[in-house]
């Protein structure tokens, strides 16, 4: 089993379909808490999620870059970004 880690940001609603579309998780379980708020505000605050999946093989690891970018939020994989959070593909 591969894990797959990475982190989308974006504004506004968090398109929870992509959830199920690329088979991943929260790392925080909090993280979505109130994702569908209306508040002054939280539309257009740029939010940061980190976020997980399990795959069987290693080609299937990579999220659907461009489907987050069609809801306006950017998957930012391990090639992308040089940051302190570990992301990237493990086998487990």
């Amino acid at each position: 089993m591969y894990t797959t880690t990475f982190r989308v940001q974006g504004c506004g609603p968090f398109p929870l379909d992509m959830l199920r579309y690329d088979c991943c998780y929260p790392v925080d379980e909090n993280a979505l808490r109130n994702s569908d708020r209306d508040d002054v505000g939280w539309g257009t605050t740029r939010r940061v999620i980190y976020l997980k999946c399990n795959h069987q093989y290693k080609q299937n690891s990579a999220p659907t870059v461009g489907r987050w970018q069609s809801f306006g939020w950017t998957a930012i994989t391990s090639g992308q970004d040089k940051s302190d959070w570990l992301l990237g593909t493990r086998k487990r």
